[in-house]
């Protein structure tokens, strides 16, 4: 279908293009053409400065998105080199991702603030509208759980812990991907992808349609007899649900 190739093209943009973020300066581009005989160099010395310029320029940015693009910038830069223009090559490949470095960096500046600034509960429930937009189909255990894992990543990666935040993430995507008949249909081919473009993949899929929900439940919250008790016995579960 449309919306399938149209996601399978976005993935394809996000594999070959996760290599650009505002930190990339000319000493990069300099370096890469100084050293295209030298794969030790690309493979280290290349790769550890762009993931120490990045996290430098990007303190709130998540370590496993520091890591995609790390993998991605040394993939345009093994192909870039073989081009005779490599410094055009460099500016095709690179370029276009700057915007998103730029909004994946203010959201994950955004999550860390609400979880500073509010309690827990506002933080996962910032989680469940986004995830239950994301994965309409999906029941409500599974969004419920998911929101309280999602809640304490981020906790996790915006406490600075870069290890347990690349863990946790790879963790969750497993999970995700082990789920994906029962959540989503739109991540489907980003679980095929490998580690860690998988992650960037399913954070960024398109919305799943909405199910049918002309015939709701929402009257039990409104008209049901036991209304009040469910509230007062399990009020937090209850509005969320």
């Amino acid at each position: 279908s449309s919306e399938t190739m149209k996601t399978i093209r976005l993935i394809t943009f996000l594999f070959f293009s996760y290599v650009k973020c505002q930190t990339l300066q000319s000493s990069f581009l300099d370096a890469a053409m100084q050293h295209t005989n030298s794969q030790n160099y690309l493979e280290e010395n290349l790769r550890d400065m762009y993931i120490y310029e990045t996290s430098r320029k990007h303190p709130f940015l998540y370590g496993p998105t520091i890591l995609t693009m790390s993998a991605c910038y040394e993939t345009a830069i093994q192909s870039c080199c073989q081009e005779e223009n490599k410094t055009e090559c460099f500016q095709i490949k690179l370029e276009p991702i700057r915007k998103y470095i730029k909004e994946i960096s203010l959201r994950h500046h955004h999550l860390c603030e609400i979880g500073i600034k509010f309690n827990h509960k506002v933080a996962k429930a910032v989680e469940l509208v986004l995830l239950t937009k994301k994965q309409p189909k999906a029941n409500f255990s599974e969004i419920a759980k998911l929101a309280i894992d999602i809640k304490n990543l981020h906790q996790t990666c915006c406490d600075g812990n870069a290890v347990a935040c690349v863990f946790g993430r790879s963790q969750l995507m497993n999970y995700t991907c082990s789920k994906q008949a029962i959540l989503s249909s739109k991540i489907t081919p980003c679980c095929a992808l490998p580690a860690p473009f998988r992650g960037e993949c399913i954070i960024n899929s398109e919305n799943d349609e909405k199910p049918d929900l002309s015939s709701g439940p929402l009257s039990r919250f409104t008209e049901d007899r036991f209304v009040c008790k469910q509230f007062t016995d399990k009020q937090d579960d209850f509005l969320q649900e």
